[in-house]
């Protein structure tokens, strides 16, 4: 697994949230020094400039928003519809999946019904071999399996 990735599944949340944000923090930061320079300029031309602008400011940034927020939901739609649409969590190309014929069930949630969860791989799996992932804050991830296929995997390994 890649530093990123174990970054992302062993850190604590709040430092991890905070290192993710800065970015966006300051560009925040730069965008709000932007306008208030702007309004400083603008101000210098008379006070009709500045109105006009006020006045209109808040129509820009409401469309600004709006397209913004379309865009955000959209986004987060698509990838809610896709992951909670029933049927398998990964999805594989045919060569993965003759490497790998497994269907893969994951849940990241601190608490869980693991026999329900399984039982959502079970029926999801179609003709392969149900796995269940299982992750929460602070721990390594598990894997359920059925016992007799992990078994009769272990003889295949002998």
């Amino acid at each position: 697994m890649d530093k990123r990735t174990e970054e992302f599944l062993n850190d604590p949340i709040f430092p991890l949230l905070v290192k993710m944000s800065a970015p966006n923090t300051v560009a925040f930061f730069i965008q709000s020094i932007v306008v208030l320079a702007e309004v400083w300029l603008i101000s210098k031309l008379g006070t009709i400039s500045l109105a006009a602008v006020t006045l209109a400011y808040p129509a820009v940034m409401l469309t600004q928003q709006m397209a913004w927020g379309s865009l955000g939901g959209a986004v987060t739609s698509s990838i809610s519809r896709s992951m909670g649409a029933g049927g398998e969590d990964l999805i594989m190309a045919r060569a993965a999946r003759e490497k790998f014929p497994y269907s893969i069930e994951c849940k990241n949630q601190e608490s869980l019904n693991v026999w329900k969860s399984y039982e959502q791989a079970e029926s999801n799996a179609g003709n392969y071999e149900p796995v269940l992932f299982i992750k929460r804050n602070k721990q390594k991830p598990l894997v359920v399996v059925d016992a007799e296929y992990f078994v009769r995997l272990h003889e295949r390994m002998d």
